[in-house]
């Protein structure tokens, strides 16, 4: 009586290879992601060189730059014009080059940028072109040995 067989003779490294091949395949092209490097942004914001009261402060990754980041880092100013950054609900920014918005108002964690156009927030001390990402002439570099005041905002009525 013979016996069935399931696969020929000397085919059974082949098969052995194919699961070897299988179970390597799903980590192929993956890398490890690294963790994102969040450096320290703490700055002022003045107007005509009073500070501002109360506002926030959006850096908007920039893209012409060759920062490809997707995601803005955000504060709000207190104290004497004082504000510090915040990647998602880490303390920090990514190195790169950033557009930077400053809003008269304080924005809720969930919104980068408020829901009202600039020309319709009240009068304000801050420009609307400050609150526009085609306007604003504000550009910063965030690096890991910043000059003091590097991320010192001075804007201008």
């Amino acid at each position: 009586m013979s016996r069935l067989r399931l696969r020929p003779r000397g085919q059974h490294w082949a098969v052995w290879g194919l699961w070897a091949a299988l179970a390597v395949i799903p980590g192929c092209g993956r890398q490890e992601q690294q963790p994102v490097q969040l450096l320290p942004v703490l700055g002022k914001v003045t107007i005509d060189d009073r500070p501002l009261a109360e506002g926030s402060v959006v850096f908007w990754p920039d893209g012409a730059r060759g920062n490809l980041g997707k995601v803005p880092a955000t504060g709000g100013v207190y104290g004497a014009g004082n504000y510090a950054l915040y990647t998602g609900m880490e303390k920090g920014v990514p190195p790169g080059w950033y557009k930077v918005l400053v809003f008269p108002m304080a924005l809720s964690s969930s919104d980068p940028v408020p829901k009202r156009f600039a020309g319709d927030l009240p009068e304000s001390a801050v420009d609307a072109r400050y609150m526009d990402l085609d306007t604003t002439p504000l550009s910063l570099e965030v690096t890991r040995n910043p000059a003091e005041e590097a991320y010192h905002l001075r804007l201008a009525r």
